[in-house]
Formats: C-alpha cells, structure tokens, sequence
C-alpha cells in the first residue's frame, strides 16, 4: 500500500464535515405575552404606541391632550416564518388577544384598530392617520396599496372605503377596502374588553376570524376568506397591532397576545417523508464515511508503522467530526377570491407604497 499523505487527510476530513452540516430548518413560534410581559424586550413600539405598565396603547391616552391624528404599532421584535419557497409550504399560525376601544362616551369616534402580517420589519408609513389605521397612505379617494394582510375592527365608517357601517371587522389585503367584512351590531367603542382569535390554515387556505365578547360570550361573531398569503407576503413576515385616529379620536388598549405557528413540514406528509428519506440516506452515507475513514487510518498506521503527532490530531478531528455530526432524524416543519388569486402559488411580488 502507497504511504499515507496527511494533505489528502486533510482534504477528505474537510469533505466529511461539509456533508455533515446540518440542514437549517424554520422553527414553530410560540409567544403568551400579558400584564408586565407585554413590555419586553421581544415588542417593539413605535410612532405614538406605548407600554403603560400592564397594557399597550397603541396611540396617545391622556385624555384632555390631542389625541386627534395618532398612529401607533406594536410589532413582534423578531421576524416570522410564514412559508418556505424551496418547498412551497406555509404555516398555520393562530393569534389570540383581548383588546379594548374607548371613545370616552363619545357617539362618534375613530378609527379603530387591526392585527397585521407585513414584510419585515415593519415600517411606519407618513400620512397613515385616520381610517387608513397606519397601514397604507391617506389619499382620500385615492385607495393605496401596501404589502399588509390585515384583520381590522374599525370603528369609523368611511363611505370612501366601502366601510358597511361604524362598528365591524373586516379583512384587508394590500388595500384598506375590506375583501369581506361583517357587522357587529354592536358598539365595540364603549371600552368593553374584546377577544379575538384569528387563524390561518395552510391547508384549506382559509383565513379566519372570532371575536366575542369577554364579559358576554354570548355575543359573537366570526368572519373568513380564502386566501393563498404565498401570492401576497414574503416568507418571513412582521406581525403586530396598527391603531389611528383623525379628526375624531378613541384609544386602543391591548391587554394580552398569543401566538402560535406549526412548523412548516407538517403541511405536507409526503414531502416531511421525502426529507426523512433524504436524512436517513445522509446519515448511512455519513456512518459509512465515517467507517471509511477509520479504515483508512489504520491501513495507514500499519503501513506506515504508526502515525506522527500530525496524524494522531487528525484522527481526533475525524472521531470528534463524526459525534458531531449525527444520525438520520425526522424533519418536523411545522367567500369570494381576489382575481390574483388565481396567479400560480409563491408569486409574491412586492409592491410600490409611493
């Protein structure tokens, strides 16, 4: 047997430890934030939104000031795995908050507030107050468009945007006109505590929304659309809480928030087998490389009547490479239609908020 070179040592250990590099996998997200969590470092806050101890406020709350004109969000510091465009799966994903709207025993008051997904990190927009609930630009007649889906519980009826009265929910995506709404019939604007829950499931497509009130779950109301989000967001989204106000003012208080999203293979169980074959066939190619290897070092140790200091370092590299790298492991990823709906799944394309 030829004498053995410790540079093509070198060169097959730095090719095992390329193959045994972990594949990065997006992670579920899981969040319960209420009372003193909600000011935490894992929220970010800005415009006029703040954390007044135990409860965010989205715009100004000094009553007697100007509350009039205020734009506030609170969004989640971190950015979230919606879809993954290598495989083509999105995520379910389900928020819970309980949330509250005071007009100070005002008949009128605006403009409400909404539960958005948007591209990260989220940016305020300039002229956002009022019915456009700091989502998209106030151009009046002119309906603008931003990368937002949006759920809102607007307290403002704006004829301009097609809003069926002062009290209802609506669905939003990239324009503050309502893809569907409905009517509470109900005054949310009395600063009784709501709750909501809104869900995506990734396999119906079906965007879904509850809300009922806390002290009376009596009173209900739910809302859904179908909607691919792959056409409308990119993979990784912002999500949070937009409130405004104009001429006419309330304020919006959030007083817990939870979410959940699934991983995102377990969407698809042929396509979680298809990544656990493929991890089973790396990890036998990694066990038989890892063998190859041990083979080797002693064909080389007999060969050569032992192995230098050089050597001896390598073949600890090798053993320390081959703990590291593991074994074969599952892979756990967790009503009426827009006419781009029909476009192929996955074809976001951003648009100009100009």
């Amino acid at each position: 047997m030829a004498p053995c070179n410790s540079r093509s040592l070198h060169i097959l250990l730095l090719l095992f430890q390329l193959f045994s590099v972990p594949i990065p996998v997006a992670k579920p997200l899981s969040f319960n934030f209420t009372g003193n969590k909600l000011g935490i470092s894992n929220l970010r806050y800005s415009g006029d939104a703040y954390f007044d101890g135990t409860i965010i406020q989205l715009i100004k709350n000094q009553f007697g000031s100007s509350l009039g004109s205020s734009v506030g969000s609170a969004t989640y510091f971190e950015a979230v795995p919606l879809w993954d465009k290598a495989s083509g799966t999105i995520a379910d994903f389900t928020t819970n908050f309980r949330f509250s709207i005071n007009s100070f025993g005002k008949q009128v008051s605006a403009d409400g507030l909404a539960f958005f997904l948007s591209p990260f990190p989220f940016k305020d927009l300039p002229n956002s107050s009022g019915g456009t609930l700091g989502l998209f630009k106030n151009l009046g007649q002119n309906i603008s468009k931003n990368e937002v889906v949006a759920v809102e519980f607007d307290s403002f009826r704006n004829p301009e945007y097609n809003d069926s009265s002062s009290n209802h929910v609506g669905i939003d995506i990239w324009s503050i006109v309502s893809v569907d709404s409905v009517d509470l019939n109900a005054n949310i604007r009395n600063n009784v505590q709501f709750l909501a829950s809104i869900s995506y499931n990734a396999v119906t497509q079906n965007l879904s929304v509850f809300l009922r009130n806390a002290s009376d779950p009596r009173r209900n109301w739910s809302l859904f659309y179908i909607v691919d989000l792959r056409n409308y967001l990119p993979q990784n989204v912002a999500i949070g809480f937009s409130a405004a106000t104009g001429a006419f003012y309330e304020t919006h208080s959030i007083y817990s928030w939870d979410f959940i999203s699934s991983n995102l293979s377990r969407q698809s169980k042929k396509k979680s087998n298809g990544r656990l074959a493929v991890g089973i066939a790396v990890g036998i190619g990694i066990l038989l490389c890892g063998l190859g290897f041990v083979c080797y070092v002693v064909s080389c140790k007999r060969a050569g009547g032992g192995m230098d200091e050089d050597e001896m370092a390598l073949e600890l590299s090798i053993n320390d490479a081959f703990v590291r790298g593991g074994g074969p492991e599952k892979f756990f990823f967790s009503t009426r239609k827009l006419p781009s709906a029909m476009r192929p799944p996955g074809s976001y394309m951003p648009v100009s908020t100009s």
